[in-house]
Formats: structure tokens, C-alpha cells, sequence
């Protein structure tokens, strides 16, 4: 974060490297690790970093840089000519762009040097060829940059938030203004003070310049708006120092305004984590779909799955116990399907392997599905299946006048994860009302004022669109004077 070289940046100078290195060097730490997350380290930033904690430490250095501004190489070459143990790199097939720089590239720039790698270029000629062709059947799931941009100094999207966030942005329906998301970054980082930007701390930057476009917020603008605002849930929880604290702080006009009253954490936020009961975890697993031959009882990776990433692990699991383990299918089968005539094996076992052959696909039904005949080792069977292309009417929702504090909007589009209040319910302000979750960025709703619920217009599962009228609340009784 930030750049040695440029003498009007003194957040984080040299010296604060340094002084951060000698911290951790008393720590007791074997090595010291310099990641660069959106590739904005230059060549000779890196060799002056480099050398200044080689004179200052005595621990090995690791650099690890994205390509994403296109200097990567010769910043990596430089770092290792001032002293680095460590460069990454990548194979050229899967290099370049928000990945690490060519790792041959980088030996092929040491050669004849006293820092020479020794490494083969044309014996990992192999290692290129074979990822070029896998990269080529998940080609359709890109969504990075296909060449290097320096815009990545402007912005300093993270290499490995770029595309995730192109990808949100796409989903809430902002693909067309991505130049306004990534300037909402560089704005919404600002705000926050500049952080320093790298998984989960650059995500909630993230989540916030997706909201602020989504709303039509601007640095001037947000703070006198901020009291009608239900604001990302990663953004919150930044703010009340879920995260911790950067070294200098959060910007405090901000932090109030976020957390509508809500006091921050002083102290470390993991000491305020419940206490995990992983016998209770397995049985919340079993819930969500019963044992079987496609469903095995949770083994302890997935009860570790579904403490950290809960949400993932429910859709896993319902997936294998709807379809069985699909991994046994090759890739281009899982994502693109059969054509009639295709023949594919599966190896679902050691020595039981299925010989699928699809006949034909029937002609779409009343209720959306359609019948698929096919041959299984050499016996016809016939099921049906949901055509997910099928048109449904989906029931437009009111919208929720802006005005009028009583009605509740989303603020954007997403699916309502969780209700968290009832009809009839009395609310306070600020009281989450329910959540709203879009492409991993989740969304609290609050209620603006002290209230009483009136109605519910939603259901748990429900998609819902900006804007959309989610609850309507009610003034809070008077109660009379004795």
C-alpha cells in the first residue's frame, strides 16, 4: 500500500516499512513477506524496499506481486537483485493480468546474473502447454483484464478481488458502468482512510464502491445521506473493527455514520467469538440433507467447511444430495451438458466406471420439464428435468416511496437470506429488519426510526430488486398519560 517513491505519500513511507519490520522481527517471526496485492509495486520501489529491510532485519524476504500493471517481471527481477530469497511467479499459461508474472519470464531476466534461478525453460515448456489447454475448457469463467492495465495504479483494485468484483457488479446490474465501480473504489477507499486493501479488508472496500454506485453516492455526498443509508454488512462490520484496527485508525465522521450509534470495538475482536460446538455443527450438517450413498455423514473438513463458510457449505451439500458427486464427470460435461449422440465414462469407483450415452431431449411440458432419454451401460432410462431456461412470470413488486419512512426498500437487488423480525413486532432504530445477499455481499435492512412492524413482504428465498418494497412499519403506539 501506497508508494516509496512518491515523497508526498507519507502514510506508508519507508519508514513505516521499516519500523513495521523491526516489529516484526521481535515477534520472533523465521521470515519477512512483502505482498503486493494489485501489482503496484514498482521496480525500483522494490529494490529500494528491498535493500532498506535487507540493512534492517536479518530474516530471508518474500516478495509476492500480481501482474495486474504490467511490470511485474522486471518488479520481481529487481527485488531479486536487491537480495529477495524468494520471488513468485507463475506458469506462463495462467500468468499475467491480476495472476503472478511469467516464472520463466522472471529466470529468463536473471539469466547471466549473480542471482541466475538455474531453472530449465525448456523442461517447464510442459507445465505451459498443459495449462494452456485447461485454461482454454475454463476460458468462459474469466472476467479479468486480458492484457496488463496500469489503471490498476489508479484504482489499486486488488489482482485477487478484480474479477469477483466485475463479476458482482454484473450481477447487481452495474456491468455497464465499471468504470464508475472501479473510481467508486478508489473513492470509497478514501473515505475509509486508505486501507491497507487485502482479503477480507478489500472486499468490504469493494462492497461499498458497488453501493455507492448503486445509490448514486459520491465522497460529498454520502455523509448527509448516510442517516436514510442501510450500508453493507462487510462495511459495517469494518467499521465496528470486526477486522481490527488499521494502524491509524478509521475516519471517525464515517464511523459514526455507519454505525448509527453503535459503539466500536476497543480491543481484539476475536476475544467477543462464541465458543464452537462442533457436535452441534455435524448435526446442523445432517439437517440440511439426511445421510445416504450420495451424501456420506460430514466428514470434519465439511463441519470446519460450514463453521467458516456456512452458506457454501449448505449449497454443497443440498447439490450432492440432489445429483450425487458430480466431480466424477469430466469438465466439459459438468458445465456445457451433453448433445444427443455424446457418449462420456465416469469412474465413480474403484473399477465401477458408467457408460452414459444421451438419446434425445423431449419437448418442454406444461410444468416446465422436459424428458431426457439415455443410456446407462447399455440400458435406456428416461427421466425428467427442470428446464432451467423455462419462462416463469415472476410478480412485479411495489416499489417503496422514498419519502416515507414506513416503507423499507432494498436497497439493491439480491435474495432475502434471512427475516429477522415478525408482524406486529416493536423495532428500534437501527434494528435489522432482515438480510438481503448478492453475490457474497451481504446487506443488512434497518429500520429508520422507532417503529412497530406492520407487514412482511417477503419471504425467506425471495429474489428482490433495488428499490423493491420489503416492510412496512408503523408509529409506535401512544400510551396515555396516568
Amino acid at each position: 500500500t501506497g508508494d516509496v517513491l512518491d515523497t508526498s505519500r507519507t502514510r506508508y513511507d519507508l519508514d513505516y516499512y521499516l519500523r513495521l519490520a523491526e516489529e516484526i522481527a521481535a515477534s520472533g517471526a523465521h521470515i519477512l513477506a512483502i505482498k503486493d496485492m494489485a501489482g503496484l509495486l514498482k521496480p525500483e520501489a522494490a529494490h529500494r524496499l528491498v535493500t532498506a529491510l535487507g540493512q534492517t532485519v536479518d530474516l530471508p524476504i518474500h516478495l509476492h506481486t500480481h501482474d495486474s500493471t504490467g511490470v511485474g517481471v522486471a518488479t520481481a527481477a529487481r527485488a531479486a537483485l536487491a537480495g529477495a530469497a524468494v520471488v513468485d511467479g507463475c506458469i506462463d499459461a495462467l500468468a499475467g493480468g491480476t495472476s503472478q508474472p511469467s516464472l520463466r519470464a522472471i529466470a529468463a531476466a536473471l539469466q547471466g546474473t549473480d542471482r541466475d534461478t538455474a531453472l530449465d525453460l525448456e523442461a517447464l515448456q510442459p507445465l505451459h502447454d498443459y495449462w494452456a489447454a485447461v485454461r482454454s475448457v475454463y476460458g468462459f469463467l474469466e472476467s479479468g483484464p486480458v492484457a496488463p492495465d496500469a489503471g490498476a495504479f489508479l484504482h489499486q483494485v486488488p489482482g485477487g478481488q478484480f474479477s469477483n468484483l466485475k463479476q458482482q457488479a454484473q450481477a447487481l446490474g452495474l456491468g455497464k458502468r465499471w468504470p464508475e465501480v472501479v473510481h467508486a473504489y478508489r473513492e470509497a477507499d478514501g473515505l475509509l482512510g486508505e486501507l491497507i486493501k487485502v482479503t477480507p479488508s478489500s472486499k468490504a472496500v469493494g462492497d461499498f464502491a458497488l453501493f455507492m454506485v448503486q445509490n448514486e453516492l459520491t465522497a460529498d455526498n454520502l455523509l448527509d445521506r448516510a442517516p436514510e443509508l442501510n450500508f453493507p454488512e462487510s462495511v459495517v462490520g469494518l467499521l465496528h473493527g470486526d477486522l481490527g484496527r488499521p494502524p491509524y485508525g478509521f475516519p471517525e465522521r464515517l464511523q459514526a455514520a455507519v454505525l448509527k450509534g453503535a459503539s466500536p470495538l476497543e480491543d481484539r475482536p476475536g476475544a467477543y467469538l462464541e465458543p464452537v460446538n462442533f457436535a452441534a455443527v455435524r448435526s446442523r450438517i445432517l439437517d440440511i440433507a439426511e445421510p445416504g450413498p450420495s451424501n456420506p455423514p460430514p466428514s470434519d473438513r465439511e463441519v470446519l467447511s460450514h463453521i467458516l463458510f456456512p452458506d457454501v457449505l449448505r449449497d454443497f451439500t443440498i447439490h450432492r444430495a440432489e445429483y450425487g458427486d458430480t466431480s466424477v464427470l469430466d469438465t466439459p460435461t459438468f458445465f456445457h451438458g451433453l448433445e444427443p449422440g455424446d457418449r462420456i465414462t465416469a469412474d465413480i469407483e474403484s473399477g465401477k466406471t458408467l457408460i452414459i450415452r444421451l438419446v434425445s431431449v423431449g419437448e418442454e411440458r406444461a410444468d416446465g420439464t422436459r424428458p431426457v432419454l439415455f443410456e446407462l451401460n447399455g440400458h435406456a432410462r428416461e427421466v425428467r428435468v427442470r428446464d432451467q431456461a423455462a419462462t416463469v412470470d415472476a410478480a412485479l413488486r411495489p416499489k417503496a416511496e422514498s419519502r416515507d419512512w414506513m416503507q423499507v426498500g432494498a436497497s439493491m437487488p439480491g435474495k432475502v437470506v434471512q427475516l429477522l423480525v415478525q408482524a406486529g413486532e416493536s423495532v428500534h432504530r437501527g434494528q435489522r429488519l432482515l438480510l438481503v445477499e448478492a453475490m457474497k455481499m451481504e446487506t443488512a435492512v434497518t429500520a429508520p426510526r422507532d417503529a412497530v412492524v406492520e407487514e412482511l413482504l417477503v419471504r425467506q428465498g425471495d429474489e428482490v430488486d433495488g428499490g423493491d418494497l420489503l416492510v412496512r412499519l408503523g408509529p409506535v403506539p401512544q400510551t396515555e398519560g396516568v
